[in-house]
């Protein structure tokens, strides 16, 4: 076997082993999706900006009063037009 053979023979070696790893890393990064959260309450708002006017709706674990619960956060909303149980 020449020089050249044996250079060639390693090269491609190592370019499988380098395939290998980086597969075998990347099944360990891959992107694990969780299952999507599903809230209770679908709350619809209501603001205004110069001309411009917004019904956003969001989703929400609990409604008391003018405020809005969501994963542990809050928001005050004076605003809130709409709200469906689901």
């Amino acid at each position: 076997m020449t020089h050249n053979e044996k250079y060639t023979m390693a090269k491609g070696i190592m370019i499988g082993c380098f395939v290998t790893l980086g597969v075998w890393i990347g099944s360990f990064i891959s992107e694990k999706k969780e299952p999507e959260k599903e809230y209770s309450i679908e709350v619809q708002t209501y603001w205004t900006s110069d001309d411009l006017q917004s019904y956003p709706k969001m989703d929400a674990d609990s409604l008391r009063g003018d405020t809005i619960f969501r994963d542990g956060n809050w928001i005050v909303n004076k605003k809130i037009i709409n709200v469906i149980f689901k």
